[in-house]
């Protein structure tokens, strides 16, 4: 029993006779559902030496070794050799993997709320896929697909993880994690994805509070000078200042994004003479955002 992992199976065999002469030498298998001849080689055949001789076939995919070859030779008076069948399987496809998401490089907050999902497609003698993590600080094996389909998208959910070599939703520190998936078939072919890395981001931004203008001030002016104390977010995304003539900021009048985290001052266009609030809020690459009073 031998696994081929081309689909140009090298068959070798010797042509063992008294003559000297070897008229010809034909490969039977049975790939196609019953013995047939797939070469017929009538010159370079030498007594007591081996032949190679590569055959395209395609793979056996789930039939484990159910294939069969053999060899018939002629010496000019009469066929010999009928080889006894040989058995082998055919699996010249490599697994592949597909991460669908989630995409690399995005901002997280909560592993419990996080699901990885991947696509392995292989047709052909599928065995198991492993997701793979960096989250003990070690790169190793966190959950095992035992058996899949090819084409069928699995999901890694750590919230359900029972796996005696995985890991709980106990709390990571707040980092980068790398993570990504091998998958086997049951002919030893094995394939890896391109690893993938996220950002674990749990911590919203530090607060912030208006400075300039004070409580209350009757402005004469329809601008104002706003100033406000920088987060210190390490993930920093935007600023969003927010002013409306409501209280609970509802249809604001103005919205201005500032994408500088030491930048924490602005001038505001008020327009018509009347009562405006005013609201800064400050944004992480997660979306976690705090606001001010």
């Amino acid at each position: 029993n031998e696994w081929v992992k081309s689909n140009s199976v090298q068959f070798n065999f010797s042509a063992n006779t008294t003559s000297s002469v070897i008229s010809y030498c034909a490969v039977f298998a049975n790939n196609s559902g019953t013995m047939a001849m797939k070469a017929n080689y009538t010159t370079g055949i030498t007594n007591a030496t081996k032949h190679v001789a590569g055959i395209s076939i395609n793979d056996s995919a789930g039939k484990g070794f159910v294939l069969g070859w053999n060899v018939t030779c002629y010496n000019g008076s009469g066929d010999f050799g009928a080889s006894t069948i040989a058995s082998f399987a055919v699996d010249g496809t490599a697994p592949s993997i597909t991460l669908d998401s989630p995409a690399g490089g995005v901002y997280i907050n909560n592993l419990n709320n996080t699901v990885f999902k991947y696509t392995p497609p292989d047709p052909s003698n599928t065995e198991d896929c492993s997701f793979y993590s960096n989250f003990s600080g070690t790169w190793r094996i966190n959950q095992t697909n035992r058996s899949y389909i090819s084409g069928t998208q699995y999901v890694v959910n750590l919230s359900n993880n029972s796996e005696a070599a995985g890991y709980t939703t106990a709390d990571f520190p707040d980092g980068t994690y790398i993570w990504g998936v091998t998958c086997n078939d049951t002919s030893l072919n094995t394939a890896s994805s391109q690893n993938r890395t996220f950002i674990l981001d749990s911590v919203f931004p530090s607060p912030i509070r208006i400075i300039v203008p004070a409580v209350n001030l009757t402005n004469s002016s329809n601008t104002l000078e706003l100033v406000w104390n920088q987060t210190t977010e390490t993930n920093f995304d935007k600023y969003l200042v927010l002013v409306s003539p409501y209280k609970n900021m509802s249809d604001p009048t103005t919205s201005t994004t500032i994408t500088s985290r030491t930048t924490n001052t602005t001038t505001l266009s008020l327009g018509l003479d009347g009562v405006y609030f005013i609201q800064v809020q400050a944004y992480d690459l997660v979306g976690q955002y705090v606001n001010t009073t």
